[in-house]
């Protein structure tokens, strides 16, 4: 593959890292079509600006969702050192 391509596994450094952020993706996913009402041009143009802003994206999630958020964000640094 190309060397610019970073995968899961290679991002987390663990697979129960990775498992972890493919679930807080999910519920990420789950708020963000219940936030749309389900609307695929909403939640793209959300996406895309999480792209731009990932700290304004962050914040309209869910309290409990940015808390798991904050704290696999520490595991995957503290894994990475």
């Amino acid at each position: 593959g190309s060397p610019d391509v970073v995968t899961v596994g290679g991002a987390t450094g663990s697979e129960a890292l990775t498992q972890e952020l493919y679930a807080l993706a999910a519920d990420v996913f789950q708020e963000l079509a219940v936030g749309t009402g389900g609307d695929l041009t909403k939640m793209t143009e959300s996406l895309a600006r999480a792209r731009t802003d990932p700290s304004g994206f962050a914040a309209a999630l869910s309290s409990q969702t940015q808390e798991r958020l904050r704290e696999l964000s520490i595991k995957i640094s503290d894994q990475r050192r």
